[in-house]
């Protein structure tokens, strides 16, 4: 699941929208598989409160 409460398992699109190189195709595709580390989720909590 998402931050957005999104489900991250949904369809594939064939190029991310705004995606448009090869780079940025990869740079997306790299975020999608970031996971946050425990400082990364006590920073979203402090922020989103």
């Amino acid at each position: 699941m998402g931050l957005d409460g999104q489900d991250l398992h949904g369809p594939i699109l064939p190029r991310a929208p705004g995606a448009t190189s090869a780079d940025r195709v990869r740079a997306n595709a790299a975020a999608l598989r970031w996971e946050p580390t425990v400082e990364d989720l006590e920073e979203l909590d402090a922020v989103t409160g």
